[in-house]
């Protein structure tokens, strides 16, 4: 519940007991007893003695509190991205995805991508056998994705 909404129902029920809210004191302290701990705890640090001000009081705290909420969870969500574009930027990935070519003669590397030194991964060159005996690269590319 916002300390609006607190404020309507607080002003709402005291109505049925017109004796606990009889002066402003008494109606200031009865309003910081149902606050929310958070905003009460930060408003209670003054002696309010006038009921409106403790209320617009409460309402900027309460303010307060959901803005610096709302900037640590976009603080967080771009240390989420920034963590995994670096997991991916660190595997020499990001518009690249690693490919593999198994062939029938792989050099050992069982297929594995390698970069080609320049962030960019291409695939290892598989040798195939030609006419003559030698071996010959058949190197395979593949369409980015």
């Amino acid at each position: 519940m916002t300390v609006t909404q607190y404020e309507y129902c607080f002003m709402e029920l005291s109505h049925f007991a017109p004796v606990l809210v009889a002066d402003q004191e008494e109606r200031c302290e009865k309003f910081l007893d149902g606050l929310r701990p958070e905003v009460g705890h930060t408003v209670a640090a003054t002696n309010w003695t006038i009921f409106g001000n403790l209320v617009e009081s409460a309402k900027r705290v309460e303010q307060s509190i959901t803005e610096q909420r709302r900037r640590q969870d976009r603080g967080q969500k771009m240390d989420g991205q920034q963590a995994v574009q670096g997991e991916n930027s660190s595997q020499g990935q990001g518009k690249w995805k690693k490919r593999f070519f198994p062939g029938p003669a792989d050099n050992g590397n069982h297929g594995q991508a390698r970069s080609n030194g320049q962030g960019m991964i291409s695939p290892q060159p598989t040798f195939a056998p030609t006419a003559s005996g030698a071996q010959q690269s058949t190197h395979q590319s593949s369409s980015a994705s």
